[in-house]
């Protein structure tokens, strides 16, 4: 490989890299204005919402269990 097409292969690779670098820096940076605007629920919101989601889960998996019990209690009387 001649010397001109070495510094031009290693021009491209510096190149490349420095413009891999620079749109990186872009993402991070974009990233960061996005999270800034995000809205932040407050400590007594995210407390609210765990405990309607552990309620909701509650009545969904007793709801599950019956219908599993009644299906059971089923296939027990055709078998």
């Amino acid at each position: 490989m001649s010397k001109e097409a070495q510094s031009d292969t290693q021009s491209s690779k510096t190149g490349g890299i420095v413009q891999l670098v620079t749109r990186g820096r872009e993402f991070l940076n974009e990233a960061v204005a996005e999270l800034r605007r995000v809205y932040w629920p407050t400590r007594k919101e995210t407390v609210a919402f765990t405990w309607v989601v552990i309620i909701v889960v509650g009545f969904v998996a007793l709801y599950l269990g019956v219908v599993d019990y009644v299906i059971s209690l089923g296939m027990r009387l055709v078998f």
